[in-house]
């Protein structure tokens, strides 16, 4: 499980880990664990950047994502790049068989594209659009109190400005990957199947699986999600 017959140990898979809390220990520990379990193969890189005692946390997501694109830029190997709170429930490094540039999870609704998980293999093409993602996200920070419809409208600054970037650079392939399977978020626990590939640990589940909340009478389908992130701690 988890070997990659087209690219053997050439993948590289990634995360952005900040310090904070216990609770962020236990999303490492979850994300390390399930990723060895699901991939033994895989190498992995867990990015811890110098924090700020002023940082503001409504900026965590754009901090993450430059420290991911900007290791992106400079990797001549294909990466996945995903949110720490994550837990892996089959091999993802098999989508890199498929053709594309950038690989990212999309659903159904208004802020479509979802960061938690992208993809990216190294291309000139794909170079190009990441340093764009980049600057566009810089906008978006610098320019902050402008954008927070734009930012609410599509969940979180680097998510913002992926779509940004997606409308502005048409010479890229980008593949579209169903949230359902690849990230499954509040509107796909429910749905959560032996083809899921990745849970995202947050909101609701985020608090039961942590103990700090009890599981909602109507979401009893979270019991089994909680049971196996807390087996890897």
């Amino acid at each position: 499980m988890g070997k990659n017959k087209a690219i053997g140990n050439k993948v590289k898979l990634i995360t952005v880990y900040f310090a904070r809390s216990r609770n962020y220990k236990n999303f490492l520990t979850v994300w390390l664990k399930s990723a060895k379990k699901i991939m033994p193969n895989i190498d992995i890189k867990v990015i811890k950047p110098k924090q700020s005692k002023c940082i503001d946390h409504k900026r965590d997501t754009a901090i993450a994502f430059n420290e991911a694109a900007y290791y992106a830029l400079k990797s001549k190997e294909p990466l996945i790049i995903t949110d720490v709170d994550m837990m892996f429930m089959n091999p993802v490094d098999t989508i890199l068989d498929r053709k594309f540039d950038i690989a990212i999870t999309v659903r159904k609704y208004r802020a479509k594209y979802n960061t938690g998980l992208w993809i990216y293999k190294p291309s000139k093409r794909s170079r190009k659009f990441v340093h764009s993602w980049i600057q566009n996200t810089k906008w978006i920070v610098e320019n902050f109190n402008k954008c927070t419809e734009l930012i609410g409208t599509h969940g979180g600054i680097d998510q913002a400005s992926l779509w940004m970037t997606i409308n502005k650079i048409q010479n890229i392939n980008i593949l579209e990957l169903p949230c359902q399977v690849w990230n499954a978020c509040q509107t796909e626990w429910e749905k959560v199947d032996r083809h899921t590939k990745i849970i995202h640990v947050k909101s609701k589940l985020r608090l039961t699986a942590t103990g700090r909340n009890e599981v909602p009478e109507n979401m009893q389908y979270l019991k089994p999600l909680i049971k196996k992130w807390r087996s890897y701690l």
